[in-house]
């Protein structure tokens, strides 16, 4: 048989096979010899943001630029703020939310606050300036109680009545439908602020006066949005860095940061407020290059920071 004949050739094992054949199971081909295995550590660096380092000319005002780092950082496990500073002396009536419609013998007129910081006298003695500074046939004198913290409109020359048309009138606070997924409720809430009705005391609804006059339901709040900043953070353009949950909106902050210790109008960051760590598993993300920060109010508004300057200091966690 065919079986029994002397080969012409001697067989044996190729090199390469009998490497493999010789290494453990489950190995690779020997690419681990010529490239041995590298250990990845965990590095920790700081960063400062600083808002002066953005190109002036794309953000002239700081409450919103792009911050280039000096080197790309890759794979990064964490980030977390842990100082800095921010500005938080902040107009309570602005653009965007300083008008309103006046109601006079059926008559509707525009009233229009100037922006600033004010408190109860002084929104007192702006109201009553705007009201008689509108070519309304009425005058009108507005004072604030230090007791109550509540404003009164009196009629003091005229015979017309009055009504503050917070509810139907041109420039209104604007609320979003919203059915809960925990519940099945429909809840009207607040989505963004277009007049100062609450501010000065009042809600979405419309005011008219009696005999002559009309006292605010509640007192004054100069700062019921305006106590607090949204701090925004993008990386790469693309991801934004969300550490904290809110209910309405499709961007969460990276941080709330409430300006409870304000000095000379600036707010510091420092060791005493507990800045929360993000996080980035199961798996780090994968390169950090630049940083697009934004300073917003709770409905997602840039903040007039009045081009103030801020700095903010970030320990950021890597694989090296």
């Amino acid at each position: 048989m065919d079986m029994d004949r002397p080969k012409a050739y001697t067989e044996q094992k190729s090199i390469g096979t009998q490497h493999l054949d010789s290494q453990p199971i489950g190995k690779s081909s020997g690419q681990q010899i010529l490239l041995p295995q590298r250990n990845r550590v965990s590095r920790l660096t700081t960063i400062c943001v600083n808002s002066r380092e953005r190109n002036v000319v794309t953000n002239p005002n700081p409450n919103q630029f792009r911050w280039r780092l000096k080197r790309d950082l890759k794979n990064i496990q964490s980030v977390r703020l842990i100082g800095g500073t921010l500005p938080g002396d902040f107009y309570n009536i602005n653009t965007g939310w300083n008008k309103f419609t006046f109601l006079e013998n059926s008559i509707q007129y525009t009233i229009t606050l100037n922006p600033g910081k004010y408190d109860g006298t002084t929104v007192a003695t702006e109201l009553k300036r705007a009201l008689n500074a509108s070519g309304l046939a009425n005058s009108y004198d507005v004072t604030f109680g230090t007791t109550t913290n509540k404003l009164t409109i009196k009629r003091i020359s005229g015979t017309y009545s009055f009504s503050f048309l917070f509810g139907t009138g041109i420039y209104l606070d604007t609320f979003d439908d919203y059915t809960g997924t925990v519940d099945s409720l429909t809840n009207d809430y607040l989505n963004s602020i277009g007049c100062p009705a609450r501010m000065l005391g009042f809600v979405s609804i419309d005011y008219s006066d009696t005999s002559g006059s009309l006292t605010a339901p509640n007192s004054v709040d100069i700062a019921w949005f305006l106590n607090k900043v949204y701090l925004h953070l993008n990386v790469n353009t693309s991801v934004e860095l969300n550490r904290v949950e809110i209910a309405r909106g499709p961007h969460d902050p990276y941080s709330i940061l409430f300006l409870d210790d304000v000095k000379n109008g600036v707010k510091f960051l420092n060791k005493e407020t507990d800045y929360p760590e993000l996080e980035f598993l199961p798996a780090p993300l994968a390169r950090l290059s630049l940083l697009d920060v934004s300073l917003r109010d709770e409905f997602y508004r840039l903040l007039d920071t009045q081009n103030k300057e801020f700095i903010l200091i970030f320990e950021i966690t890597y694989l090296d």
